[in-house]
């Protein structure tokens, strides 16, 4: 966006449209624009020496008329904190600084939750006081906390994911008990361990609330029991940061829509599109190319408010008919990059890659050793798309092998399976690199 002047604050529909047209041309200039503008109700770009907002993170809306909200600032420009802001008069009614960058926040009850990477703050939502702050998961201090939601059932519940920790952590606010899926400290790829998780949500499971954590390294989401932390329900699904049904919590309750809100990142960390999908049968229903992060309902159930740096609010229903995902373009989805590991004779598996979005999958392996790799597909696949579901108790098979050579070897299969993974077998211990494009 370099050398693109933005506006500050809330534009006029024939402005926003304007705005956003300009940030996308910018950003991808190849994307198609036709329909660019026609789903966002307000672009809002901070900053000016009279803003309180430099850096936005997460934008949690408090009423239907999109005028007062809460919004995590990240710090990266400014103070990190948290602002209840007004949009009407550009102002924050309070302001709460954070030690650390911000990012994921929620509010019920009258309060509001904030995630500050090396804690977590509970505020009273009228006046701003701080009325908890948590540092500790298990025995450790907390190592970098991405997201913090509260339990759509119970506000004196929340659950929060460490990314550096590797865990997800259903804390009791009155009592101080946690229940923590993963081990604390320690990555891992099986049914008891997380490896960076991200984004926390929701969903109804077999009649049940159940919460959802995106592992972000394993590619993969877990539906999880809400009292048992047990694994439920498994969803493969490329970097993700966010997957939720959607809802908005009142004051006497909350309410489900029936679609899934889901948001994809880059392997080297940064957004890459921001996705609608159809509860009931995983079909696509829209997609942005811009890198759009912390997605939320409005109260009215007619907007999505969702940031990167700026701030869209987007009307779900111009938003699925504008069909932004008709063109994604191939340059931009590198879809896992492994930086040279030391594989044995034993051979080492990627991480699983789903195709949904895409035509086909080059794959590119660079190895110091002869040897060969295997394309390996799930042995049960119960629902295709932009997120795969497995059984949590799958196996893997072959689906294809081609022989590696010292240097790079390329490997573009007829038709890319709807998921699979890599595993490099060498002749002998190697130093082998893996990246998966999809095009």
């Amino acid at each position: 966006m370099t050398g693109t002047t933005y506006p500050v604050g809330p534009l006029s529909y024939e402005r926003t449209v304007q705005a956003v047209s300009e940030a996308l041309a910018s950003q991808m200039p190849d994307i198609l624009l036709d329909a660019v503008g026609v789903w966002c109700v307000r672009f809002f770009n901070p900053g000016g020496y009279d803003s309180p907002l430099q850096d936005m993170g997460k934008v949690l809306y408090l009423d239907s008329d999109y005028i007062n909200a809460i919004i995590s600032e990240t710090g990266y420009f400014t103070r990190p904190g948290i602002h209840k802001y007004n949009f009407a008069t550009g102002r924050s009614d309070w302001f709460v600084e954070m030690p650390n960058s911000v990012g994921g926040l929620d509010a019920a009850g009258g309060k509001v939750v904030a995630a500050g990477r090396k804690e977590i703050k509970l505020i009273k939502l009228a006046d701003g006081s701080v009325l908890k702050t948590i540092a500790d998961v298990g025995d450790m201090t907390m190592g970098n906390v991405y997201e913090v939601m509260f339990d759509p059932e119970d506000d004196n519940v929340i659950y929060f994911t460490d990314t550096w920790r590797h865990v997800l952590v259903k804390h009791n606010l009155e009592t101080g008990e946690q229940l923590i899926f993963g081990e604390p400290g320690v990555s891992g790829s099986d049914l008891s361990h997380l490896n960076k998780p991200l984004g926390v949500g929701f969903r109804y499971h077999g009649g049940r609330l159940a919460v959802t954590v995106c592992d972000r390294e394993n590619n993969r989401i877990l539906v999880l029991d809400r009292d048992t932390l047990d694994v439920a329900r498994l969803y493969y699904a490329n970097n993700p940061a966010f997957y939720s049904q959607m809802y908005y919590r009142f004051a006497d309750g909350f309410r489900w829509v029936p679609m899934d809100l889901f948001s994809m990142g880059s392997p080297e960390g940064d957004r890459a599109g921001f996705l609608v999908l159809s509860a009931e049968s995983g079909r696509q229903l829209g997609y942005t190319p811009l890198g759009l992060e912390w997605p939320c309902m409005t109260p009215d159930f007619e907007c999505v408010s969702a940031c990167q740096v700026f701030h869209v609010l987007i009307d779900l229903r111009r938003f699925i008919s504008a069909g932004m995902w008709r063109r994604v373009p191939p340059y931009t989805q590198v879809l896992w990059r492994n930086h040279s590991i030391t594989d044995t004779t034993d051979g080492d598996a990627t991480k699983p890659v789903v195709s949904a979005l895409w035509n086909n999958a080059l794959v590119m392996i660079r190895s110091d050793q002869s040897g060969t790799a295997y394309i390996e597909v799930p042995d049960d696949i119960m629902r295709e798309g932009v997120l795969v579901r497995v059984p949590p108790d799958h196996g893997w098979e072959t689906w294809d092998s081609f022989d590696v050579a010292v240097g790079w070897n390329h490997y573009a299969p007829t038709i890319s399976p709807p998921c699979f993974r890599i595993r490099v077998v060498p002749s002998a211990s190697a130093t082998v690199s893996c990246i998966v494009r999809m095009t």
